[in-house]
């Protein structure tokens, strides 16, 4: 409810750089949750940080695409679409061999390499070349 308001008046680089480590912290502590207090706590804060991240990404991605707004949220709602589809699938095959909190602790390494990826690549690219 607050969050558009919010979103608008701050650096959409700053909510993406918190966001990613935020989630990147809860799917450690979900690796480890053995109550279900854990579970409700790091469920609700999942809830919250993916309902910041998913609007402020988008908004990041059309801020830069200039005219080409269209194919930047095809572009985006695929990729979004394909790992919501994918990601359950290649995990759902992993979980079995490996379990469950194995899989949420390889979950959190790749949020951390996105993170890093969000960082070293995009933000100084940004930086170094500066859209409209």
């Amino acid at each position: 409810m607050f969050g558009g308001k919010i979103m608008d008046t701050c650096n959409k680089e700053k909510f993406i750089a918190f966001f990613i480590p935020a989630i990147t912290v809860l799917l450690v502590i979900l690796s480890f949750s053995k109550t279900l207090v854990f579970f409700l706590i790091v469920g609700s804060l999942w809830g919250i940080g993916v309902a910041f991240f998913v609007p402020v990404s988008m908004a990041y991605s059309l801020e830069y695409a200039g005219s080409s707004s269209g194919r930047a949220v095809g572009t985006f709602r695929a990729l979004q679409d394909l790992g919501l589809g994918v990601g359950p699938v290649v995990m759902g095959t992993v979980a079995p061999l490996v379990g469950y909190p194995v899989m949420f602790r390889w979950l959190a390494v790749l949020s951390l390499i996105n993170f890093c990826y969000f960082q070293f690549y995009v933000r100084r690219r940004r930086k170094a070349c500066p859209g409209p």
